[in-house]
Protein backbone atom coordinates (compact mmCIF):
# COMPACT_ATOMS: atom_id res chain seq x y z
CA UNK A 1 0.00 0.00 0.00
CA UNK A 2 1.47 3.30 -1.07
CA UNK A 3 1.06 6.62 0.64
CA UNK A 4 0.00 9.35 -1.78
CA UNK A 5 2.06 12.55 -1.87
CA UNK A 6 2.39 15.58 -4.08
CA UNK A 7 5.99 14.93 -5.11
CA UNK A 8 7.49 17.64 -2.87
CA UNK A 9 10.19 16.81 -0.35
CA UNK A 10 10.72 18.57 2.95
CA UNK A 11 14.00 20.44 3.22
CA UNK A 12 15.92 19.73 6.41
CA UNK A 13 15.69 22.53 9.00
CA UNK A 14 19.48 22.84 9.19
CA UNK A 15 19.71 23.49 5.47
CA UNK A 16 17.01 26.18 5.73
CA UNK A 17 18.85 27.88 8.59
CA UNK A 18 22.14 27.86 6.71
CA UNK A 19 20.46 29.32 3.63
CA UNK A 20 18.85 32.10 5.66
CA UNK A 21 22.17 32.93 7.30
CA UNK A 22 23.89 33.04 3.92
CA UNK A 23 21.19 35.36 2.61
CA UNK A 24 21.62 37.74 5.56
CA UNK A 25 25.40 37.77 5.07
CA UNK A 26 24.99 38.45 1.35
CA UNK A 27 22.68 41.41 2.05
CA UNK A 28 25.09 42.79 4.63
CA UNK A 29 28.00 42.43 2.24
CA UNK A 30 26.12 44.34 -0.47
CA UNK A 31 25.17 47.08 2.00
CA UNK A 32 28.75 47.41 3.22
CA UNK A 33 29.75 48.82 -0.15
CA UNK A 34 27.65 51.95 0.55
CA UNK A 35 29.70 55.02 1.44
CA UNK A 36 30.12 55.62 5.16
CA UNK A 37 28.98 58.81 6.81
CA UNK A 38 31.76 61.35 6.34
CA UNK A 39 30.33 64.57 7.74
CA UNK A 40 29.96 65.96 11.23
CA UNK A 41 28.10 69.22 11.88
CA UNK A 42 27.73 71.58 14.83
CA UNK A 43 25.19 74.40 15.10
CA UNK A 44 25.62 77.36 17.46
CA UNK A 45 23.00 80.13 17.92
CA UNK A 46 24.03 83.77 18.20
CA UNK A 47 22.57 87.24 18.78
CA UNK A 48 24.16 90.36 17.30
CA UNK A 49 24.06 93.67 19.10
CA UNK A 50 26.07 96.81 19.77
CA UNK A 51 27.87 99.18 17.42
CA UNK A 52 29.23 97.95 15.12
CA UNK A 53 26.86 95.00 14.93
CA UNK A 54 29.01 91.97 15.75
CA UNK A 55 29.01 88.69 17.66
CA UNK A 56 31.66 86.18 18.70
CA UNK A 57 30.67 82.54 18.20
CA UNK A 58 32.67 79.62 19.60
CA UNK A 59 32.59 76.30 17.73
CA UNK A 60 34.03 72.95 18.85
CA UNK A 61 37.17 71.64 17.12
CA UNK A 62 37.15 68.54 14.95
CA UNK A 63 37.27 65.27 16.88
CA UNK A 64 39.64 62.80 15.23
CA UNK A 65 38.39 59.99 17.52
CA UNK A 66 41.76 58.69 18.50
CA UNK A 67 43.22 58.98 14.98
CA UNK A 68 40.44 57.00 13.30
CA UNK A 69 39.27 60.06 11.30
CA UNK A 70 41.19 62.61 9.22
CA UNK A 71 39.76 66.09 8.62
CA UNK A 72 39.35 66.82 4.90
CA UNK A 73 37.30 70.04 4.66
CA UNK A 74 35.57 72.71 6.75
CA UNK A 75 32.39 74.41 5.51
CA UNK A 76 30.39 77.19 7.12
CA UNK A 77 26.73 78.15 6.80
CA UNK A 78 25.35 81.22 8.56
CA UNK A 79 21.67 82.17 8.70
CA UNK A 80 21.06 85.64 10.13
CA UNK A 81 17.56 86.96 10.82
CA UNK A 82 16.87 90.72 10.87
CA UNK A 83 13.62 91.35 12.74
CA UNK A 84 11.78 94.54 13.75
CA UNK A 85 8.41 96.20 13.83
CA UNK A 86 8.57 98.49 10.80
CA UNK A 87 6.40 101.47 9.94
CA UNK A 88 6.92 104.54 7.75
CA UNK A 89 5.09 107.70 6.81
CA UNK A 90 5.22 110.27 4.02
CA UNK A 91 6.25 113.66 5.43
CA UNK A 92 5.95 115.57 2.15
CA UNK A 93 3.02 117.63 0.87
CA UNK A 94 3.05 115.64 -2.37
CA UNK A 95 2.44 111.97 -2.98
CA UNK A 96 5.17 109.45 -3.75
CA UNK A 97 4.83 107.16 -6.79
CA UNK A 98 6.45 103.78 -7.34
CA UNK A 99 7.91 103.78 -3.85
CA UNK A 100 9.69 100.97 -2.05
CA UNK A 101 11.46 100.40 1.26
CA UNK A 102 14.43 98.02 1.40
CA UNK A 103 16.73 96.43 3.94
CA UNK A 104 20.30 96.11 2.73
CA UNK A 105 23.78 95.63 4.07
CA UNK A 106 26.64 93.21 4.43
CA UNK A 107 26.91 89.95 6.38
CA UNK A 108 30.39 88.53 7.02
CA UNK A 109 32.26 86.02 9.14
CA UNK A 110 35.94 85.43 9.82
CA UNK A 111 38.07 83.01 11.80
CA UNK A 112 41.59 81.70 11.55
CA UNK A 113 41.69 79.88 8.21
CA UNK A 114 38.24 80.96 6.96
CA UNK A 115 36.30 84.09 5.97
CA UNK A 116 33.49 85.13 3.66
CA UNK A 117 31.07 88.01 3.14
CA UNK A 118 27.81 88.68 1.32
CA UNK A 119 26.10 91.93 0.28
CA UNK A 120 22.31 91.62 0.45
CA UNK A 121 19.28 93.67 -0.49
CA UNK A 122 15.66 92.79 0.33
CA UNK A 123 12.48 94.70 -0.54
CA UNK A 124 10.31 95.11 2.56
CA UNK A 125 7.36 96.90 0.95
CA UNK A 126 6.47 98.69 -2.28
CA UNK A 127 3.50 100.32 -3.94
CA UNK A 128 2.32 102.49 -6.86
CA UNK A 129 1.49 105.56 -4.74
CA UNK A 130 1.76 106.84 -1.19
CA UNK A 131 -0.58 109.73 -0.33
CA UNK A 132 0.70 113.20 0.67
CA UNK A 133 1.17 113.86 4.35
CA UNK A 134 -2.07 114.57 6.18
CA UNK A 135 -0.23 116.25 9.06
CA UNK A 136 -1.31 113.60 11.55
CA UNK A 137 1.48 111.16 12.51
CA UNK A 138 0.85 107.47 12.96
CA UNK A 139 -2.14 106.95 10.72
CA UNK A 140 -4.00 107.79 7.52
CA UNK A 141 -3.33 107.07 3.86
CA UNK A 142 0.21 108.45 4.12
CA UNK A 143 1.16 105.86 6.76
CA UNK A 144 2.17 102.18 6.32
CA UNK A 145 2.62 99.75 9.22
CA UNK A 146 4.30 96.48 8.22
CA UNK A 147 4.15 95.09 11.76
CA UNK A 148 6.74 92.54 12.89
CA UNK A 149 8.92 91.79 9.86
CA UNK A 150 11.77 89.28 9.57
CA UNK A 151 14.33 88.98 6.78
CA UNK A 152 16.68 85.98 6.65
CA UNK A 153 20.07 86.17 4.94
CA UNK A 154 22.23 83.08 4.27
CA UNK A 155 26.02 83.14 3.97
CA UNK A 156 28.20 80.15 2.99
CA UNK A 157 31.96 79.81 3.14
CA UNK A 158 34.82 77.32 3.25
CA UNK A 159 38.10 77.20 5.15
CA UNK A 160 41.30 77.53 3.14
CA UNK A 161 43.13 75.39 5.70
CA UNK A 162 41.90 72.70 8.12
CA UNK A 163 44.82 73.08 10.54
CA UNK A 164 43.17 75.75 12.77
CA UNK A 165 40.24 73.39 13.40
CA UNK A 166 42.33 70.57 14.85
CA UNK A 167 43.32 70.26 18.48
CA UNK A 168 41.29 70.48 21.66
CA UNK A 169 40.44 74.18 21.93
CA UNK A 170 37.23 75.87 20.71
CA UNK A 171 37.58 78.05 17.61
CA UNK A 172 36.47 81.68 17.68
CA UNK A 173 34.38 82.99 14.78
CA UNK A 174 33.49 86.67 14.32
CA UNK A 175 30.11 87.43 12.72
CA UNK A 176 29.54 91.03 11.62
CA UNK A 177 26.86 92.93 9.75
CA UNK A 178 25.89 96.53 8.93
CA UNK A 179 22.19 96.64 7.97
CA UNK A 180 20.51 99.84 6.77
CA UNK A 181 17.06 100.90 5.60
CA UNK A 182 16.83 102.39 2.12
CA UNK A 183 13.94 104.45 0.71
CA UNK A 184 13.31 104.79 -3.05
CA UNK A 185 13.00 107.03 -4.89
CA UNK A 186 15.77 108.71 -2.91
CA UNK A 187 14.00 112.05 -3.20
CA UNK A 188 11.11 110.74 -1.08
CA UNK A 189 11.06 111.92 2.51
CA UNK A 190 9.70 108.96 4.42
CA UNK A 191 9.93 108.82 8.17
CA UNK A 192 10.89 105.18 8.95
CA UNK A 193 10.49 103.71 12.45
CA UNK A 194 12.06 100.44 13.67
CA UNK A 195 10.80 98.96 16.93
CA UNK A 196 12.59 96.19 18.86
CA UNK A 197 15.24 95.63 16.20
CA UNK A 198 16.95 92.26 16.74
CA UNK A 199 19.57 90.36 14.73
CA UNK A 200 19.96 86.70 15.59
CA UNK A 201 20.58 83.40 13.86
CA UNK A 202 22.72 80.31 13.79
CA UNK A 203 26.18 79.33 12.61
CA UNK A 204 26.74 75.80 11.33
CA UNK A 205 30.18 74.29 10.80
CA UNK A 206 30.40 71.09 8.75
CA UNK A 207 33.51 68.95 9.09
CA UNK A 208 34.13 66.61 6.16
CA UNK A 209 36.44 63.74 7.03
CA UNK A 210 37.87 60.44 5.84
CA UNK A 211 37.92 57.20 7.82
CA UNK A 212 41.43 55.99 8.43
CA UNK A 213 40.17 52.60 9.62
CA UNK A 214 40.25 50.95 12.99
CA UNK A 215 38.07 51.60 16.02
CA UNK A 216 38.11 54.66 18.24
CA UNK A 217 39.62 53.63 21.60
CA UNK A 218 36.66 55.30 23.31
CA UNK A 219 34.19 53.30 21.18
CA UNK A 220 35.79 49.88 20.53
CA UNK A 221 32.64 48.31 19.08
CA UNK A 222 32.84 50.78 16.19
CA UNK A 223 35.17 48.43 14.33
CA UNK A 224 35.46 50.48 11.13
CA UNK A 225 35.83 53.81 12.95
CA UNK A 226 33.02 55.65 11.15
CA UNK A 227 31.48 57.03 14.34
CA UNK A 228 28.57 54.56 14.26
CA UNK A 229 28.03 51.06 15.58
CA UNK A 230 25.95 49.60 12.80
CA UNK A 231 25.60 46.77 10.29
CA UNK A 232 29.17 47.24 9.05
CA UNK A 233 30.51 46.38 12.49
CA UNK A 234 28.10 43.46 12.75
CA UNK A 235 29.43 42.20 9.42
CA UNK A 236 33.01 42.43 10.72
CA UNK A 237 32.04 40.28 13.71
CA UNK A 238 30.47 37.66 11.45
CA UNK A 239 33.43 37.65 9.07
CA UNK A 240 35.92 37.11 11.89
CA UNK A 241 33.80 34.58 13.79
CA UNK A 242 35.85 31.92 15.52
CA UNK A 243 39.36 31.66 16.98
CA UNK A 244 41.65 34.57 16.14
CA UNK A 245 44.45 33.46 13.76
CA UNK A 246 47.90 33.29 15.31
CA UNK A 247 49.23 35.19 12.29
CA UNK A 248 47.00 38.20 13.10
CA UNK A 249 48.83 40.47 15.55
CA UNK A 250 45.62 42.21 16.60
CA UNK A 251 42.19 40.63 16.33
CA UNK A 252 40.10 43.82 16.28
CA UNK A 253 36.74 42.03 16.38
CA UNK A 254 37.75 40.20 19.57
CA UNK A 255 36.25 42.89 21.79
CA UNK A 256 36.52 41.01 25.10
CA UNK A 257 40.08 39.85 24.41
CA UNK A 258 39.46 36.14 25.01
CA UNK A 259 41.25 35.08 21.82
CA UNK A 260 38.18 34.39 19.72
CA UNK A 261 35.32 36.27 18.10
CA UNK A 262 32.05 34.95 19.44
CA UNK A 263 28.78 35.62 21.17
CA UNK A 264 30.14 38.00 23.80
CA UNK A 265 31.67 40.22 21.09
CA UNK A 266 28.41 40.17 19.18
CA UNK A 267 26.54 41.25 22.32
CA UNK A 268 28.87 44.25 22.73
CA UNK A 269 28.11 45.42 19.19
CA UNK A 270 24.35 45.04 19.67
CA UNK A 271 24.44 46.72 23.09
CA UNK A 272 26.28 49.77 21.71
CA UNK A 273 24.23 50.04 18.52
CA UNK A 274 23.94 53.61 17.26
CA UNK A 275 26.11 56.72 17.37
CA UNK A 276 29.29 56.70 19.45
CA UNK A 277 29.01 59.22 22.29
Amino acid sequence: MSIPHDGRRERPAATTTRSATAAVLACLAMSASAPANSEESHTVPFTIGGTPEAAVVWIPPFDGRGGSRTLRSVLFKIEAGYEAGISFENTMDVGVTNWRVELGGRLAFSSEGASSDHVFNRTLASGPRLAPSDGTPGGGRDFVDLGPTRVTVVLNGAASSVEPFLGDRPIRVHVTTDPAIGVYPTSALLDVHLDDFVIDGMLMVIYGYDHTGGPDPACPADLDGNGLIDYRDLLEILRAWGVCPVSTPKCVADLDGDGEVGGRDLVQVLAGWGTCD
